[in-house]
């Protein structure tokens, strides 16, 4: 099952993929159909109501959406993604040094920036595969990384130091 936090204009909703005819909307099952028209542009059956739906990607999981008339701002994150977030963003409240740990236990895949590099606010910095899903880990906040405290192909356990920066 897929879970999503979507967030619509500021207005959280949750999101799960229960089969792929049918999804839960804040806890409420819907029957569903999606058709591609083109690579951004798509007709969404909810039950017995029809949608035109086009997107335009903005960054890191936001997305400017048009559903019919309607244009909102879109950001959407897998559950995992969301918790990360909130657990980085509580452990970076109010300092400059940011410790940056890891959401869930894994296997470190791919460290993509190195000590001393300048990076901006939602830069992937390294990829953590946990369950058989890659999860990107991004700077909270644009700054420059002062350590790597990991290695790639090492296993990390929940709550194991990073990365810092400043």
């Amino acid at each position: 099952m897929n879970e999503f936090v979507v967030t619509i204009s500021g207005k959280r909703r949750e999101v799960r993929v229960l089969s792929p005819q049918t999804l839960s909307l804040d806890g409420q099952v819907y029957a569903y159909e999606l058709i591609s028209i083109d690579s951004s542009n798509y007709i969404l059956r909810i039950d017995d109501k029809f949608f035109h739906i086009s997107y335009h990607k903005k960054k890191n999981g936001e997305f400017l959406v048009t559903v019919d008339s309607e244009t909102y701002d879109v950001l959407i994150q897998t559950s995992l993604q969301e918790k990360a977030a909130k657990l980085i963003e509580h452990k970076t409240a109010g300092s400059r040094k940011i410790d940056i740990i890891a959401p869930m236990p894994g296997m470190l895949l791919k460290i993509k920036k190195g000590k001393g590099e300048r990076i901006r606010q939602g830069e992937s910095i390294m990829i953590l595969e946990a369950m058989k899903m890659e999860n990107d880990i991004k700077s909270p906040k644009e700054g420059v990384i002062l350590d790597i405290h990991v290695q790639e192909s090492k296993a990390v356990e929940k709550g194991e130091l990073l990365f810092s920066l400043e």
